[in-house]
């Protein structure tokens, strides 16, 4: 189950609403009120905190947790990262060429 995180003005128009349905005849909307600056101070730790929880959800599946997290993920079961190797031999690639008339490039059969 995925959660859709809300942007910051989403976030912001709901503390808002909250903030009038508690206090009657408060206008947060207005930027240069204590409501309205503390509705957009709290929108922004809130959008913080949805990143946060947007970052550790990713961090729980190995598949799309960072480098960081997937090698703890291993730690786990006792695997550790191998370092990087040196790679010798041949490589053939095959590919079928496409003509492309703007450059007047052949095209392979």
């Amino acid at each position: 189950m995925s959660i859709t995180r809300p942007d910051l003005t989403t976030i912001r128009n709901r503390i808002q609403a909250d903030i009038e349905a508690r206090l009657p005849g408060a206008s947060p909307q207005l930027r240069n009120t204590l409501l309205g600056i503390l509705s957009s101070v709290f929108a922004g730790g809130m959008n913080g905190i949805y990143g946060y929880y947007e970052w550790i959800s990713k961090q729980l599946l190995p598949d799309t947790a960072d480098a960081e997290m997937l090698d703890r993920h291993a730690s786990i079961w006792g695997i550790v990262r191998k370092a990087a190797a040196l790679a010798q031999g041949n490589v053939t690639f095959r590919h079928q060429w496409i003509c492309d008339r703007r450059r007047n490039a052949p095209a392979a059969q």
